[in-house]
């Protein structure tokens, strides 16, 4: 596992990107963590995916495969435009600032404690 993390470390430093797709990660990369807290919500899971892609199953493996895939890239499409949208909104209402504040007091409050 070690061996694994270094190799792909190693591919990855030495990886060359042009600035569209430096962009697009830039866009993006902050938006996953939001991805991940919008569709693991009890409410999303439970009443939007709960058994609506079982289906799936029955297809061909080849048909199975291109349906995980582009239902995947349609879920994470979703939910990043759902936490794109929540950000500008908090940036818009100065929400940002409000929990960067807490943040700070909290963070204060605990290094006393150490």
């Amino acid at each position: 596992m070690l061996f694994m993390g270094i190799a792909l470390l190693n591919i990855f430093s030495k990886l060359s990107l042009n600035s569209r797709i430096i962009q697009g990660v830039k866009l993006f990369a902050p938006l996953t963590f939001g991805v991940y807290l919008i569709h693991i919500h009890p409410f999303v899971a439970e009443y939007l995916f709960k058994d609506r892609f079982a289906d799936i199953a029955l297809n061909s493996p080849v048909m199975f495969i291109g349906k995980i895939i582009i239902f995947s890239l349609c879920i994470n499409l979703v939910c990043s435009i759902i936490e794109l949208v929540r950000a500008k909104l908090f940036k818009l209402l100065k929400l940002n600032v409000l929990a960067d504040a807490i943040a700070a007091y909290i963070q204060r409050h605990f290094e006393k404690l150490i």
